[in-house]
């Protein structure tokens, strides 16, 4: 029950992000979760965390996210995956970057998961 409610934050989370819907994003996040961007500052709390993912958002990249570990210990579950980036501006070929990511997320009082921590880089061209 727990990895499949954990994919399915991952997945929701995923199409909040592809159709451009910054608050249902950040709506996978916990209140005090923080986001860890590559070459930039941490992002902290819920609110930061929209308005950077709109940021983000603006940049015309498609995302898919594809887990290759989920490890659920009692409260706590980390996911580790494959990120894939496609950019595409104007009528331009379309670029795809291939990427890591790590995520953990706590289960809330409720019962629910939400993400406390997500970081990535890219790999090498």
């Amino acid at each position: 029950m727990d990895d499949a409610a954990i994919r399915h934050l991952t997945k929701t989370f995923v199409e909040a992000y592809n159709r451009k819907d910054a608050a249902a994003a950040a709506q996978v996040y916990a209140d005090d979760a923080k986001v860890l961007p590559p070459n930039m500052p941490i992002v902290s709390g819920k609110e930061a965390i929209q308005a950077f993912w709109k940021m983000a958002m603006g940049m015309g990249v498609r995302l898919n996210l594809e887990a290759v570990d989920l490890v659920v210990d009692g409260s706590t579950a980390y996911e580790r995956g494959v990120a894939t980036m496609t950019t595409q501006v104007g009528t331009a070929q379309e670029k795809i970057s291939k990427g890591k990511y790590v995520t953990v997320m706590r289960r809330q009082a409720n019962g629910s998961w939400k993400l406390i921590l997500d970081i990535w880089n890219s790999d090498p061209s």
